[in-house]
């Protein structure tokens, strides 16, 4: 089963943003209890660019599972920006590849249904600090 509409969920995810990947790394973090694959994961560092729910970040640090995990699951890509749909573990913020958690060019839908956003804005001089 899928993901559901925008609107739904974005009521059931921490954080809902769009960002531009700044680098990624493979990551061998604990799994979440859902899944029962090996606990194989990439790890990105994300400068955010605009917000539908959550606090404002300039720059964020998300986990998620390698695309093995789910059928037509995405990989993060350095300098390309998607919209995330993510939760707080533990373990930090999580971006599960099976959501609605997509590029951003294909995510015309869900950014037609979420509405105006809150602009991230970057300060110039001052390095951007890191999350989670």
């Amino acid at each position: 089963m899928g993901p559901g509409p925008p609107a739904e969920e974005r009521k059931l995810h921490t954080l809902v943003f769009l960002g531009t990947v700044e680098s990624v790394r493979d990551s061998t973090l604990p799994k979440p209890s859902r899944w029962s694959v090996p606990a194989h994961a990439q790890r990105a560092i994300v400068h955010m660019q605009s917000i539908w729910k959550g606090t404002p970040e300039r720059e964020i640090t998300i986990s998620g599972i390698s695309p093995e995990v789910c059928e037509g699951a995405l990989k993060f890509r350095p300098g390309e920006s998607y919209l995330f749909y993510v939760d707080s573990t533990a373990d930090g913020w999580w971006a599960d590849f099976c959501s609605r958690t997509r590029t951003r060019a294909r995510a015309a839908e869900d950014l037609a249904a979420l509405g105006k956003p809150v602009i991230v804005q970057r300060l110039p001089g001052r390095k951007p600090r890191s999350t989670r």
